[in-house]
């Protein structure tokens, strides 16, 4: 890190040219080949928001009437809509390629079909024109063909400006998608070779392109030196405004991130000399009904959708439904939030249900994709809430699965959807036909307080009968460890045809009221909190190398501070000692110590009292 430091220094120091530049960075992250308008619907069942054809229109605009323009991709363009479904990508890179974008991230669902069809993606958008893909850490040894398309670096000159890029995708794409023999590696040693090699060719503006989540790149823009901006992208986290954050040379670093799904373009307009970038404007542009769609476009959309219900139906054109409101599919994580269900979840849960007959119905928050929208139900709206997964038979989404579950597995699955709550919803396990209770504070396994099924207390040594997708079960049985009993497959019903049939056979669908997933507070009242056994949020989090834990004790006495990791292994101990009463903070240092990236736990305990925080380890 030193050496980067020095270099990005000496560099700076180097260059004399003081003439300034402005730039303007269009981006767009998560789209998933949602190219068609979304709801609400007006009476003729066209979307009113969204879409490709409004992104056009303020792209195409942007790049004729300012100078400097940047267009950039944050990645997921592959899986979500009927459109990936038909076109397998490669509808959307050709839009792309139309509005002349710079360069696309390598976002993790690119390999939900695995890396061969990801190649047959780029063979066909990219026989001419190819938009540079990126990712600094996919490691493509073992799938050689994906080489000519994905970069770890690109430099684009504008005005006077060398603008390199740096991409970068998230590692979990090893364990929820399907990139083998591709190995998406963690960032160690990539990014800083990637900005050694910029910084080599004299880029005085560095962007990366993250898709790794927003709190990953606020650990990275506090640690690596040398970047510019971040265009954040894979959770679907609007910026209002560019985060700012120090990094160790003592220089702003911009994060930002839009909308998923085309609701927005990002304009981010920079001033960059050879020693300095800094932020004119920052506008989230959301993509409305006031915004036309232009023409050339839509047409081509409107072209592309016949070919969809040519082979589908009259997906986008006939009503099956109607929203009395929207269904909201993101639970919000916080501490102080009473309730984690969330409609869509309780909705696809009830709808699982409705057809199999079982006592309970799982699903969990990364496969709810987008909400349905108050108004008139179109086929496509039930599939684009639930559009994560391709089945081989019918190319429609997941299937479902019925089977036998224990009392005592079935706590093991919550408990794992529930590990990193505080951070995303992800894994958090949406539920039909039972209510279950956590304790948002607790540390590994445990977090559970109470389940339970038709109104009795879940029986640890009970079998229940389930229903899940299919990509839910794999998760269970491969990477949890439960065991399903008999299940069985419903090779004719993907969980889109379930729920499609769910509302067509209730027409009208109302938003229920939440309370199936509920929190539980500790015993320690708000008093007791200010002015008494308190445990603060380590700082930094996420941290590289080292993070600050302060707390406070009300009376002497015998105080341990541990640190675990996420299966409830002790790391270490960084107190076990008598202490005063007082405030007091400890450093965890990692320089020294072999441990991965990831989520770790630490717990203070004194006088019968306990308290549990996460920190994240970024490396």
């Amino acid at each position: 890190m030193k050496n980067l430091i020095l270099l990005f220094t000496v560099i700076l120091c180097a260059s004399l040219n003081a003439q300034v530049d402005t730039i303007t960075i269009l981006h767009i992250n998560d789209t998933h080949s949602t190219l068609a308008p979304l709801a609400p619907r007006d009476m003729n069942l066209k979307g009113t928001r969204g879409g490709i054809a409004r992104a056009a229109s303020v792209i195409g605009m942007t790049q004729v009437t300012e100078p400097n323009v940047v267009t950039l991709h944050g990645g997921d363009f592959f899986i979500g809509d009927l459109f990936f479904n038909k076109f397998f990508g490669v509808a959307e890179l050709e839009f792309l390629k139309a509005l002349n974008f710079d360069a696309i991230a390598l976002g993790n669902h690119e390999f939900d079909l695995g890396p061969e069809a990801l190649y047959g993606c780029f063979e066909a958008a990219f026989a001419t024109n190819a938009i540079p893909v990126l990712s600094a850490n996919a490691i493509l040894d073992g799938f050689s063909p994906l080489q000519p398309y994905i970069k770890k670096t690109h430099i684009i000159q504008k005005g006077n400006s060398k603008i390199g890029l740096i991409g970068l995708t998230t590692p979990s794409t090893n364990l929820f998608s399907l990139p083998a023999p591709v190995v998406i590696d963690t960032i160690d040693g990539y990014l800083e070779a990637a900005l050694t090699e910029l910084f080599t060719q004299q880029c005085n503006v560095i962007i990366l392109m993250s898709h790794l989540g927003i709190m990953y790149d606020r650990a990275i823009a506090e640690s690596v030196p040398g970047i510019n901006v971040i265009i954040s992208a894979h959770d679907h986290y609007k910026t209002i405004q560019p985060e700012i954050i120090t990094n160790p040379a003592g220089k702003p670093v911009y994060i930002v991130q839009t909308s998923a799904n085309y609701t927005e373009v990002g304009k981010l307009t920079l001033a960059a000399t050879s020693t300095d970038v800094s932020v004119i404007s920052y506008l989230p542009i959301e993509l409305d009904n006031t915004i036309p769609e232009e023409p050339t476009t839509k047409d081509m959309v409107d072209t592309l959708i016949t070919q969809i219900e040519a082979l589908y139906g009259p997906v986008y054109t006939q009503q099956i439904g109607y929203a009395a409101g929207t269904f909201w599919e993101v639970a919000r994580p916080s501490v102080s939030a009473d309730s984690f269900d969330t409609p869509l979840g309780n909705l696809v849960t009830d709808a699982f249900r409705w057809k199999t007959g079982t006592q309970v119905a799982l699903t969990v928050g990364g496969s709810t994709a987008q909400p349905i929208y108050e108004g008139p139900i179109v086929p496509a709206d039930a599939f684009r809430a639930i559009g994560y997964g391709f089945d081989t038979i019918k190319a429609l989404g997941y299937r479902i699965i019925k089977c036998g579950i224990s009392g005592a597995d079935l706590i093991m699955g919550l408990e794992f959807g529930l590990q990193a709550i505080e951070y995303d919803d992800e894994l958090l396990p949406q539920v039909s036909g039972m209510n279950y209770s956590f304790d948002i504070n607790g540390a590994g396994p445990g977090r559970v307080t109470g389940v339970t099924i038709g109104g009795q207390p879940l029986d640890p040594a009970a079998v229940y009968t389930a229903t899940l997708n299919e990509f839910l079960a794999y998760a269970l049985q491969n990477m949890v460890g439960v065991t399903l009993i008999n299940p069985y497959m419903f090779e004719d019903s993907t969980e889109f045809e379930v729920l499609m049939a769910y509302i067509i056979a209730h027409q009208m669908i109302t938003p229920g009221g939440v309370g199936r997933i509920t929190s539980v507070k500790d015993d320690f009242g708000e008093a007791d909190r200010i002015t008494g056994f308190n445990l603060e949020q380590n700082y930094p989090n996420p941290f590289n190398p080292s993070t600050t834990i302060n707390y406070f004790l009300p009376k002497a006495g015998f105080v341990s501070l541990r640190i675990y990791d996420l299966s409830g292994a002790l790391v270490t101990t960084l107190v076990d000692s008598y202490q005063e009463e007082g405030s007091y903070s400890v450093v965890f240092d990692v320089s020294s110590r072999n441990l991965a990236s990831g989520t770790y736990f630490y717990r203070l305990e004194s006088g019968g009292k306990s308290l549990t925080k996460k920190l994240l380890l970024v490396k």
